[in-house]
This record gives C-alpha cells, structure tokens and sequence, in this order.
C-alpha cells in the first residue's frame, strides 16, 4: 500500500451519479470492489427544521431494484458491461470496464461479510478459467423485506406489552423484519444478478458476519461467523454467535 501522499500512487475515479445515500458496505476480491446499492431517497426538510434526526430523514423505495456495482482493480482485464455501465473518470477511461447490474427488489442489504472472485465454494474447488473471470460471489447480511416509508419506521416505540420496558424506544421486533445471510452471484459478462439464502441459514436470524482477514476476498474462504438471534425465522435481538460452513451447501451451520 503506498502512502496517501504519494503522489505516484495509481488513482482510479468512479463516480455514480445516482443514489441519494451512500453504499453502506462494500468488499474487495481479486479483481473488483463490490458494493450493493440499496434504494433510498433523503427527505432532508425535516430534519433541518429539527423535527427527526438524520436517519429517520431516509425514505425506503422497495418498488425498485437493489443495484451490484462492479468496479475493477488494477490489473483487471474483464471488459463489462452486462447490465449498464457506471459513469467512469480517471486512469482506467472505459465505463464499460464497469458493470452495474439490478437486483431483486423489495431489498435492503446492511453488512456485506465476504466476496470472491467465481462460483460459490460449494459447487466445488475447482472453478474453470471463464467461470474465475465471468461470476462474482457475495455474501451479506439483509432484511427479509423491505417496506415503504420512512426507512427506520419499525424502530418506533413499543407499545402494547404487559411487562416493561427498557425505554419508550425499545425496538419492537414484532414488525422488524428477519436479517438473513443472502449470497448474491453475479455475471460479470451478462449482468445476471441471482439471490437466495446462503443454503443452511434458511432459519437463522443473523447480522454482522464476518470472516478470518487472512481469506478476505479469497474463494477458499470456508466459514462465515455471525451474531445470531435465533434459528426459528423470527426477528430478534442477537444471543449467541453461529458459524457457517460455505463447502458443504447447507450441512454445515454450527451454533456456538
């Protein structure tokens, strides 16, 4: 890593002109930073009259997809294109070198634990030359469903409960939608973008995952660790922790 003085440091400008609110999280694989954009608009009246805080200015938009950009590292020989380009500037000069590619809707993707260059690791290690340069694999932690409105419209104040609470804006986790670990596959070449659940996790709540630094963006990275709720598909303040086994489609969820 040079220094941010360096002046000979390589520079590599993309801009993206269209969402209102930043990218939350992103990863690194060999080839490209990846970043999920979530579709939010900011409301700002509200907030510079003093009325809500910065974050309840956020307005959700379910109606549309969430967008997976592409943006390549030096060295990265994949021309893309697949599902539209991001505005580019800079050293590298070709937009098309970028892809940005649309999702599911309904959407809101929070923290992103691993990306790697191809397939995922349970269709095997071996991995073709074409499959290694077309696919990229990215594992983040999600909401279940996104709704309208105001963006944090469920971390109102509970009402309702026979017993008392912490304070008057305990999260109500009755309407808090689940956090689920989602694996996202997208083709660099085509702008394809394929969502599910990370096989075994079909019952957790999680949030937070993360994996051992040494296989940051490494397809060989095997396991996923995560804070976990609980393993009975509802919404809830975590408890414990999990490990998630990424070679074993689905036989590998460890509760710890």
């Amino acid at each position: 890593m040079r220094g941010a003085n360096d002046v000979s440091a390589p520079r590599h400008v993309y801009a993206n002109p269209g969402p209102e609110a930043a990218p939350h999280d992103f990863a690194v694989t060999k080839s490209w930073y990846v970043m999920i954009q979530n579709c939010l608009k900011v409301d700002p009246l509200p907030y510079l009259v003093g009325m809500r805080g910065a974050g309840e200015c956020l307005v959700s938009q379910p109606e549309d997809p969430v967008t997976v950009h592409l943006v390549p590292r030096p060295g990265n020989t994949r021309r893309g294109g697949g599902g539209g380009a991001i505005n580019t500037a800079g050293s590298i000069g070709d937009p098309s070198s970028s892809v940005s590619a649309a999702g599911p809707k309904e959407s809101f993707e929070i923290h992103v634990a691993l990306a790697h260059d191809g397939p995922p690791l349970a269709e095997g290690p071996d991995v073709s030359p074409q499959g290694a340069r077309d696919w990229v694999t990215l594992y983040t932690a999600g909401w279940e469903k996104l709704t309208p409105g105001s963006f944090l419209g469920e971390w109102s104040a509970s009402a309702g409960w026979d017993f008392d609470v912490a304070t008057a804006l305990t999260p109500d986790f009755n309407v808090i939608p689940r956090t689920l670990l989602w694996r996202y596959r997208v083709n660099a070449a085509t702008g394809e973008v394929i969502r599910d659940v990370t096989p075994g996790c079909e019952d957790l709540c999680i949030d937070h995952p993360h994996v051992n630094p040494l296989f940051e963006g490494r397809r060989e990275c095997r396991y996923i660790f995560a804070s976990l709720s609980n393993e009975v598909r509802c919404s809830g303040p975590p408890v414990g922790y999990v490990r998630v086994d990424l070679a074993t489609a689905g036989n590998g969820i460890h509760i710890l």
